[in-house]
């Protein structure tokens, strides 16, 4: 401003009318301007800057196209209406950053603002050039007239408002990016308001015209700048960038083969140099259906069926994989074909397919052998009960017949046959029960921890002055009935006969886990010395005399067998008098849908 008041006091009224310099001028500026618009377009969709920022890329470009219109004019209404209209769109359009952030368009149209600015200011530069003195006079008498210093001075408080909100608010990008928006926007603005000091072509008017250029020029300057540092540094990153893929190309245990535009293999990485036994040149004229044959469906284009087997120099052939990359046009190669040695993987699942059908002929010899162990059980069993049922009845018939002339001796022998018999024939139902577990499907009856209180109440054995006790654990819990409740009463019943005092309690319990429930069955028997305590899951195990306490020696083997194969366990713990048995049991949802039947 001070400049202004200088150079009309010393040059006065004089001027210096040169329209190919002003044109000059504005056509520096209408291409700065859409320039640095293009720039901040660019910012924008690298999320470097705020999308607010669209406002002034869309007031550079109004400024630019109507500056550039201004340019191609002479004196006259249309010469001083484009550059207030200028003013005042470039002005508007930049105030626009002091709008809330969701009046901002988005990054992804901001192409299409732009275009839109351009096009609409050049339709409206277009029509006053076209109206030219039928517009109304923003200049008489070298003088401007209240409508020209309204629209300047408009757009010079917008330029203004943005200069302050650049300066105080926008924290989106750098110092001395802010340092340049603000600086232009700021002499955009003076250079608005002061628009009325200046007389057309006069010095203060070449002056404003002057700075108003070197704002834009110094900005399309910064911005230059900011690209050429950008582009070394992105020459930087491809350059490290092309050594990594280098490296990998080097280093990569897959072959590389790279297939030129007349369809010959012209490269190759050292890996598949190894593969394909090429040496440290590849030779001349190589075709890839030479190395790949029944590979491609044309000279150079793999077949769709990529897991093929590939051919070395030497004639020796090899299983891969393969796949094809097309190249953009333009480069020495046309596509490059990744080369995946497969043969040792190949032989690695014929290896896992012969065992499998070796597994598969196995599991149909168990299973046949599990049918003929049924059938063999089933007859065993019945082949062997009728000959002990035949000895029942003929000690029966003896008694019926002979009794009056039994002795004392007779008497206890007949006893014995009896016992012995029946012994025979629940060791032999316990043992067709124990070959039969795990092999059957299992049932999947559940029911709720009370119920089987009840079921247990009611199957187990009767002996006078024994109780059991159950504990509020089996309130809450919900189970698969069977075999659960089999092992359950095999303990109670054990526990109940093996005890030697004439009173006692059989104690239960039961505590629900994350994926089990932990049953236990605790009694105040004799106990088990710790010597035994393995053996008693045995077959035919006993530890009394069968004549004491009879039994098949089957009842724990069995529990056992049935806790195992339905990924329970069961343990025995003992000290002294007590004896505590553990049962840990899946719940009903973790439970096999069927037992494992090669068990």
């Amino acid at each position: 401003m001070v400049g202004s008041f200088l150079l009309r006091a010393l040059s006065g009224s004089q001027g210096w009318t040169n329209y190919p310099a002003h044109a000059a001028l504005e056509a520096m500026g209408c291409l700065a301007g859409i320039a640095i618009a293009c720039f901040i377009l660019i910012l924008l969709r690298n999320l470097e800057i705020h999308r607010r920022y669209i406002w002034i890329a869309a007031g550079l470009t109004a400024m630019g196209t109507l500056d550039g219109v201004h340019a191609l004019m002479e004196d006259g209404g249309s010469f001083v209406w484009t550059h207030s209209l200028a003013n005042l769109f470039g002005g508007l359009l930049f105030a626009g950053v002091w709008l809330p952030a969701r009046f901002a368009p988005p990054r992804r149209y901001a192409g299409w603002v732009v275009f839109s600015c351009f096009t609409l200011t050049g339709l409206v530069g277009v029509l006053t050039l076209h109206l030219g003195e039928s517009l109304p006079p923003l200049l008489r008498g070298g003088v401007y007239t209240p409508i020209a210093s309204l629209l300047n001075l408009t757009g010079g408080v917008g330029f203004i408002a943005t200069a302050a909100y650049i300066s105080l608010r926008s924290r989106s990008i750098s110092p001395i990016e802010r340092l340049v928006f603000s600086s232009h926007a700021s002499l955009f603005g003076i250079a608005s308001v002061m628009f009325e000091m200046a007389a057309p072509w006069d010095a203060a008017w070449w002056l404003w015209h002057g700075l108003r250029t070197a704002a834009y020029l110094v900005a399309f300057a910064y911005f230059i700048d900011l690209f050429q540092r950008q582009l070394r540094t992105l020459k930087t990153t491809e350059a490290r960038l092309n050594h990594a893929l280098d490296t990998i190309f080097e280093t990569t245990q897959e072959g590389v083969l790279f297939v030129d535009h007349f369809g010959l293999v012209t490269s190759a990485n050292p890996a598949a140099c190894e593969m394909f036994g090429f040496g440290s040149e590849i030779p001349q004229g190589l075709s890839p259906a030479r190395l790949l044959p029944n590979a491609l469906s044309t000279a150079s284009h793999l077949r769709p069926d990529t897991n093929l087997q590939a051919m070395r120099l030497d004639g020796s052939r090899f299983e891969v994989e393969l796949s094809q990359t097309r190249l953009r046009a333009g480069g020495p190669f046309s596509s490059f074909i990744t080369v995946r040695d497969i043969t040792e993987r190949k032989q690695a699942e014929r290896q896992v397919l012969h065992l499998i059908e070796k597994l598969q002929s196995k599991t149909v010899a168990l299973e046949q052998s599990n049918a003929e162990l049924d059938t063999f059980a089933y007859v065993a069993s019945h082949d062997l009960r009728a000959p002990l049922r035949t000895i029942q009845n003929a000690v029966h018939w003896l008694e019926e017949d002979l009794s009056p002339h039994f002795t004392e001796d007779t008497r206890d022998t007949m006893n014995i046959i009896l016992r012995r018999t029946r012994r025979m024939e629940h060791l032999l139902e316990d043992l067709m029960l124990h070959s039969r577990i795990g092999r059957t499907e299992a049932s999947k009856d559940v029911v709720v921890g009370t119920e089987l209180v009840d079921n247990i109440r009611a199957l187990a054995m009767r002996r006078e002055g024994f109780g059991l006790t159950f504990d509020a654990g089996f309130d809450s819990i919900e189970v698969q009935k069977l075999p659960l409740l089999h092992v359950l009463l095999n303990l109670v019943d054990n526990a109940i006969k093996h005890n030697d005092a004439p009173t006692g309690t059989i104690a239960l319990t039961a505590r629900e886990g994350r994926d089990t429930i932990e049953f236990t069955v605790s009694d105040d028997g004799p106990g088990i010395a710790e010597k035994y305590q393995a053996r008693i899951f045995e077959m035919f195990t006993t530890l009394h005399p069968r004549d004491e306490i009879e039994g098949s020696g089957m009842g724990l083997a069995i529990a056992k067998k049935y806790a195992s194969v339905s990924g329970g366990t069961i343990e025995v713990f003992s000290q002294g008098r007590g004896c505590r048995f553990t049962v840990t049991w899946p719940k009903p949802k973790s439970l096999p849908q069927a037992m494992d039947k090669s068990a």
